[in-house]
């Protein structure tokens, strides 16, 4: 029995041993876990704070919660507050990027732009400079001038005045000279005559030695008179020459000084007159060109109405080409009235009316730089514009050859079709506004004088184009005969 109950005893140990073993293992175990979720814990504590402290400061909020407040706050937002990777962001992120490679663009083309501009500046710096330079050369040139004419003045004016004392000198030296001659001859009067006292004749005597005495004495006296009024005469004659030799030279010296004054005051007026007449023209060929363009683009929209309306009324192709045909000599014609009627009132304004009459006081040299001045800048000007319309001339013709090659190039498709007819419309209605254009253009060289001359002649307004009109009507005549054509093949 004793035996029985050691061994359960034993049993009985042995087990709880056995259960302390397993108990101390799962206490282990237990401990290992709890370190690992302590430490969980703590991370995910970490994190949730971490979290609360992005959607606090996303928030604006400062109040102070406890950690299971934190995850109920956390847990309660909507999923949108907690998205990653956001594709508007991305997006956003994104446009700034381009709009930062548009900004690049835009400073790299402002700093050309600024660099053309330094150029173009500096370009005008030097010509600034040298017009600076010229007009100190010209200021010099002047200055140098006025003082040869100041110089030339002064001496003229210390000859004249050497000359006149040199003439007194010699006008005192004779009235001395005349002084001393009248008083040898009153002397030699005195001598002749006789005195009263020494006279004692008898009375017999008296008589005739009287009547003597007073013969000689009438006789003597009457020839002191006459050399006295020849030596008077003849001292008053040299006199009176050098006197007016001296104003004559005076006179011409000063004459010839005043005409010099003049012509350089005239110079001075002529060079004005002609700054500003230049300054009118350019003013007036401005105002006369953007009135021609605005003209000329009024008059080719009323003449696209009124082929139009033509059109409408025209009812076949015979006669629409009738009319044309009937319409260029109709617009011709109408066309030489309107130039004529311009010409008469366009360049006639440019050139003072006054300057034609002969009441100007320029002299005819300077009439004649005047008009060959004018005249330059006319050419001057009509040069300019054919080279301007030969240019826009080209560039539209080009356009439209590159629209009629590009219409050739299509192929034949319902929608291609529409699209080539419309094109060919649209490349007849820009040609004809071209053809208008031309037809009513007015050179700046054409002016009422050459009108008269072209009616004398028995030339018609016509046969009086430029050839720069000339060679734009005969190339747009064939543009439109190339459109009429391809629209044939296409129909």
């Amino acid at each position: 029995m004793m035996s029985q109950k050691l061994s359960e005893i034993e049993m009985r140990l042995e087990e709880l041993s056995s259960d302390c073993l397993v108990q101390k293992r799962l206490n282990d175990t237990l401990q290992a876990d709890l370190a690992k979720l302590e430490e969980q814990t703590r991370t995910y504590a970490g994190v949730i704070e971490k979290f609360y402290d992005i959607r606090k400061a996303s928030l604006c909020e400062s109040l102070e919660m406890s950690l299971h407040e934190k995850c109920a706050s956390l847990l309660d937002d909507p999923i949108e507050s907690w998205t990653f990777n956001d594709p508007s962001t991305s997006d956003y992120v994104a446009a700034l990027e381009g709009e930062l490679g548009k900004v690049k663009n835009t400073v790299d083309n402002l700093q050309s732009k600024l660099r053309v501009g330094l150029e173009i500046e500096n370009h005008l710096k030097k010509r600034v400079r040298a017009l600076e330079k010229k007009n100190i050369v010209a200021d010099g040139l002047i200055v140098n001038g006025i003082t040869d004419i100041r110089h030339h003045h002064s001496q003229l004016r210390a000859y004249i005045i050497a000359l006149l004392n040199e003439e007194g000198l010699y006008i005192k030296s004779i009235s001395k000279n005349v002084e001393e001659k009248l008083k040898l001859h009153s002397s030699e009067v005195q001598n002749v005559v006789p005195p009263q006292h020494d006279l004692k004749p008898d009375e017999s005597e008296c008589r005739d030695v009287h009547m003597t005495t007073v013969v000689e004495s009438c006789q003597v006296t009457k020839l002191a008179e006459a050399s006295i009024a020849k030596i008077m005469a003849e001292s008053r004659g040299d006199a009176s020459e050098a006197f007016a030799q001296a104003l004559q030279e005076k006179v011409g010296a000063l004459l010839l000084l005043s005409q010099q004054e003049e012509r350089h005051l005239h110079e001075e007026n002529v060079n004005a007159a002609l700054q500003q007449k230049v300054d009118e023209l350019q003013r007036n060929i401005l105002q006369v060109t953007n009135e021609k363009v605005r003209t000329l683009m009024e008059l080719a929209q009323l003449r696209q109405e009124y082929q139009s309306l033509r059109d409408k009324m025209s009812g076949t192709r015979e006669e629409e080409s009738t009319g044309n045909s009937g319409r260029i000599v109709i617009s011709n014609e109408k066309d030489g009235r309107l130039k004529n009627m311009w010409k008469k009132s366009y360049i006639n304004r440019w050139i003072d009316p006054s300057s034609r009459g002969g009441s100007h006081l320029n002299t005819e040299a300077d009439y004649a730089s005047n008009i060959e001045y004018s005249r330059m800048k006319v050419e001057y000007a009509a040069i300019k514009e054919n080279l301007e319309s030969m240019g826009h001339l080209t560039t539209s013709i080009r356009r439209l050859r590159l629209a009629l090659l590009k219409v050739k190039e299509l192929n034949d498709t319902e929608t291609t079709a529409r699209s080539c007819e419309v094109a060919i419309a649209n490349i007849l209605v820009e040609a004809t506004h071209l053809k208008t254009a031309l037809g009513i253009s007015i050179p700046i060289s054409w002016s009422a004088e050459s009108d008269i001359e072209s009616v004398t002649d028995g030339e018609s307004s016509c046969e009086r184009t430029d050839s720069v009109s000339a060679a734009g009507f005969e190339m747009v005549e064939l543009v439109i005969l190339a459109a009429e054509i391809m629209k044939e093949q296409h129909h």
